[in-house]
């Protein structure tokens, strides 16, 4: 009886209309903004201005179809700044004779197998060569872990699962990850997160929390491309060790740049699109560089806001790394304190690095390099760093993250949700 016209691709913020289609005996359609009225449409336009605030936070918009007696006869949803969208699937838990087993079900997405499939159990990976049945580790008595799985699609979609294995009977359904971070690192783990974390004034329950996978996601402008590209070392990216030989220095003293985080390379033209996951060493050998020489001015701050919103979909460790080049100006609708809200509300932390002197009005807070060498040690210690000090803590019940507080008690614990303006 109802259904939304509007399409929500890219970043939605600010003041924007909205269009519904109604059936027969529709009287009027209340549009509701994450579960608050913002707009009643009536015939014949069909159509309200919406204020989806000022920053393009993950939402829910419905429309709600109501006929001449105020009787709903009729709803549509639609999911508003979700990129990459998970589909839900779940887990069968077993018990057998020689131990625990689990299998994923789901339905196979439009009959394709996964390009990658990602177990894990306590945010250590299990072998995923058959998903219908997966032996579970033994664990010491009465400790609990979190069982999850992420399938990732060649179109990008992604299948995700999360179980709790183990712990005591008469928790919430479901379970809601939270990524944590603490002033110092975590050298020495906390006995547990017992009082926290509260909603709406009430405690929340946390049963498990793990060190969990990590992500990095790059963006690179075109002229930064041009500089890492250049063999004459423009603009004072001059530098005294070659590029394979740069290479095996970082997998000789120190493995993979950035450790064992998930990389991706995300393409300022097509920030939607899921890139495919590499190595930190793999992209800076050899990817950072690639792609088009076009000077076109790119939209670096909606690509890093779209970034975010992926991430933000995932309970993994994270990071966006920006490279850029001296001068840099940003463009497009988003400004600079939006983004910063953005990503401080996300609880995603931004890396930005500067090849070469000279400054960039965009970027002032950069992170100046002068040499590939020096740019691949102070990545891959700022990479390390800002991925150390996170951990993924998950919480019985089904939470909106942005509605969790850090009580007096994890605030001692020098533990934080979010980045502090």
């Amino acid at each position: 009886m109802v259904a939304i016209l509007t399409l929500f691709a890219g970043l939605f913020f600010g003041l924007r209309v909205v269009e519904v289609e109604v059936g027969p005996g529709v009287a009027r359609v209340e549009l509701r903004l994450d579960g608050r009225a913002v707009a009643t449409l009536v015939a014949p336009a069909w159509s309200a201005p919406v204020d989806f605030g000022p920053i393009p936070m993950p939402r829910q918009l419905e429309a709600i179809a109501f006929d001449d007696a105020g009787v709903r006869v009729g709803s549509d949803r639609r999911p508003v700044n979700r990129i990459n969208p998970r589909v839900q699937a779940g887990f069968s838990i077993r018990r057998e004779t020689d131990g625990e087993s689990a299998s994923l079900d789901f339905r196979p997405v439009r009959g394709r197998d996964p390009e990658r499939v990602l177990l894990l159990l306590g945010g250590e990976p299990l072998p995923s060569l058959d998903l219908t049945r997966i032996p579970l580790p033994a664990r010491a008595p009465g400790s609990t872990a979190v069982l999850r799985a992420t399938l990732e699609f060649a179109d990008g979609e992604i299948v995700s699962a999360e179980a709790l294995v183990g712990g005591p009977a008469g928790l919430a359904d479901g379970l809601t990850p939270l990524r944590v971070t603490r002033d110092g690192g975590w050298a020495k783990d906390l006995p547990g997160f017992d009082g926290f974390f509260e909603a709406g004034s009430s405690p929340l329950t946390v049963v498990a929390s793990e060190r969990g996978p990590a992500e990095v996601r790059v963006l690179v402008t075109s002229r930064a491309r041009a500089v890492l590209r250049d063999p004459h070392g423009v603009f004072g990216m001059k530098d005294s060790l070659p590029q394979s030989l740069m290479e095996e220095h970082i997998r000789s003293t120190r493995g993979q740049l950035g450790g064992d985080a998930v990389w991706r390379l995300v393409d300022p033209a097509r920030p939607t699109a899921n890139p495919p996951a590499r190595s930190g060493t793999e992209i800076l050998a050899g990817h950072l560089g690639a792609g088009s020489m076009a000077t076109a001015d790119d939209d670096v701050r909606g690509a890093v806001a779209l970034s975010a919103l992926a991430l933000a979909e995932s309970a993994v460790r994270c990071a966006i790394l920006i490279v850029v080049a001296p001068g840099e100006e940003a463009r497009g609708p988003l400004s600079e304190r939006a983004l910063d809200d953005l990503t401080r509300s996300l609880s995603v932390p931004v890396v930005v690095f500067r090849l070469g002197g000279g400054k960039s009005p965009a970027f002032p807070k950069a992170r100046v390099v002068s040499g590939r060498t020096a740019f691949a040690l102070a990545l891959d210690e700022e990479i390390r760093r800002t991925l150390d000090r996170q951990r993924i803590v998950w919480i019985a019940g089904r939470v909106d993250p942005r509605a969790v507080l850090v009580t007096a008690k994890g605030r001692a614990a020098r533990v934080s949700l979010r980045k502090e303006p």
